[in-house]
């Protein structure tokens, strides 16, 4: 399980790990963030997002099979209570999960990941 504690992030690290047995050779994996998540408050001013540390609005994943020369990036937006609508406002890229092979089954309609090649 990973530390972000979100099912679709999980889900993700769980499909890398089997593609990475299931390929039966290494895979070249890179992670990280983008943009501190900066949310409205009560008197509607944009406030940076902290949880003893900046929190990030996107977490991106990107997946290299050299053997193929084949490459992957994932990035989900980690705002929150965001609801599908909402998310496509952050929508970075067009989604093409259902063109993966290895991210198509038991993906859920409400995911919010956004898939790009």
């Amino acid at each position: 399980m990973s530390k972000t504690k979100q099912k679709n992030w999980d889900d993700v690290e769980q499909r890398i790990r089997t593609l990475a047995v299931t390929a039966n050779h290494e895979l070249q994996v890179w992670t990280g963030v983008a943009q501190d998540l900066r949310l409205l408050d009560t008197s509607s001013t944009l406030r940076n997002i902290t949880l003893n540390q900046q929190v990030s609005k996107y977490l991106w994943k990107v997946i290299q099979d050299p053997a193929s020369k084949a490459s992957l990036a994932i990035i989900q937006v980690n705002v929150p209570d965001l609801e599908l609508r909402e998310a496509l406002n952050y929508r970075r890229c067009n989604d093409v999960c259902g063109q993966v092979r290895w991210m198509q089954s038991s993906r859920s309609k409400k995911s919010l990941l956004r898939v790009m090649w």
